[in-house]
C-alpha cells in the first residue's frame, strides 16, 4: 500500500474512533481488530507528534489535539478519496464498458453520430448498442442490464429518470415521384384514403401516429406495416407508398422528400433514461457529457428552452 493509501487508512480509524468513542466499537464498525486500529492510530499520533486521544477515562474522548486535527482529517480523507474515484474512473475510461439501447427511429440521426464522437474520444471504452423498443429499455434498466437508453416522453416510466432532449417532428415522406412530393406543407387531411407503409405497433411512433390520425378522424390505407426503419425507406425510396417518419432520417438521401404535416401535431420529445438507484458509470458520464455539446453543435434543445 502506498503511502496516500495508508494515510487514507490511518485517517478513516481516526474519524471512526472519534465518532464512536470507542477503540471497541470503532474496530467492530471497521471490521478490523482492535490492536490493529489501536496501532495505526498510535502510528498516526507518532507521525503528528501530538496525542489524539485521551484515554484515561471510561470513554475515549478527543484531546484539544484531536479536536483541532478532526476538521482537518474529515477534509483530507474526503479529498483522498475522491482522488482515488477519480482514478477510478479515469482507469474506467480507459478500459470501462456501456451499455446502451435506442428506438430504431433515433439510429441514423442521433446515435451514429454521436457514437461515432464518442469512440473518437474514447477508443478504450467497449460499446454494446441496441436496437429495441422502449419499453425493452425501460424492463432491461430497471434489471440493471443497461447503462443507459434513449426514448421519448411521455412512456409510463416513474421508476427511471427522464432527461428532455430536443423535439422531433414526424413528416410525410414521399420519393420524388409521388404525388405529394410537391405538396409544401402537406395537410393533413392529404393522409385519408392515402396509400401507407407504418412502423408497426411495437413502435412508439406508430402508437403516436394511431392516436393523431383518429383524433382528426384520418383513416389513412395502411398497405403494409415493418419493425425495420430501413426497410420502410428503401420501400419508400423505390415504390409508390408513402411513410410517415422523423424529418432526421430522409436527410441525406436525395431520392426522398419530407413534407411536414399541417396542422404540425406529430411532435415528440427524446429523452434519455436512466434508472436513478444507481449512480451511473464514468462511461455512462462521458456519453452524457459528449451529448450536452453534440446537441448545443446542432442548436437542439429541450421544449420550452
Amino acid at each position: 500500500m502506498g503511502h496516500a493509501g495508508m494515510l487514507s487508512r490511518a485517517l478513516h480509524y481516526f474519524l471512526a474512533v472519534a465518532d464512536q468513542q470507542s477503540f471497541t466499537r470503532a474496530a467492530a464498525a471497521l471490521y478490523v481488530s482492535q490492536p490493529a486500529l489501536s496501532q495505526q492510530i498510535r502510528l498516526l499520533e507518532q507521525q503528528l507528534a501530538a496525542t489524539l486521544f485521551d484515554r484515561s477515562g471510561r470513554q475515549i474522548r478527543l484531546t484539544p489535539a484531536g479536536e483541532a486535527y478532526l476538521p482537518y482529517a474529515r477534509r483530507a480523507l474526503a479529498q483522498l478519496q475522491q482522488g482515488e474515484r477519480s482514478l477510478r474512473e479515469l482507469d474506467d475510461l480507459r478500459r470501462g464498458a456501456l451499455r446502451l439501447a435506442f428506438p430504431p427511429t433515433l439510429t441514423a440521426s442521433l446515435i451514429g453520430p454521436l457514437v461515432a464522437e464518442y469512440h473518437r474520444a474514447w477508443p478504450g471504452i467497449t460499446l454494446t448498442l441496441e436496437e429495441q423498443s422502449q419499453e425493452q429499455s425501460a424492463q432491461r434498466l430497471r434489471h440493471g442490464e443497461l447503462d443507459l437508453a434513449f426514448g421519448y416522453a411521455g412512456g409510463e416510466h416513474p421508476q427511471l429518470n427522464q432527461q428532455p432532449l430536443y423535439e422531433e417532428t414526424l413528416a410525410l415522406v414521399v420519393n420524388d415521384r409521388h404525388p405529394l412530393a410537391a405538396a409544401t406543407p402537406c395537410p393533413l387531411r392529404a393522409l385519408h384514403d392515402l396509400p401507407l407503409a407504418l412502423l408497426d405497433r411495437s413502435f412508439a411512433s406508430r402508437m403516436e401516429i394511431d392516436r393523431c390520425l383518429q383524433r382528426h378522424g384520418i383513416e389513412p390505407q395502411i398497405q403494409l406495416e415493418s419493425n425495420a426503419v430501413s426497410s420502410l425507406i428503401a420501400l419508400v425510396s423505390h415504390g409508390e407508398l408513402a411513410t410517415l417518419l422523423p424529418a432526421s432520417l430522409a436527410v441525406d438521401r436525395p431520392m426522398l422528400c419530407v413534407r411536414p404535416l399541417m396542422p404540425g401535431v406529430l411532435m415528440r420529445t427524446v429523452v434519455l433514461l436512466r434508472a436513478p438507484q444507481s449512480p451511473p458509470s464514468a462511461a455512462a458520464l462521458a456519453l452524457i457529457d459528449l451529448l450536452t455539446h453534440h446537441l448545443a453543435q446542432r442548436a437542439l434543445r429541450p421544449p420550452g428552452h
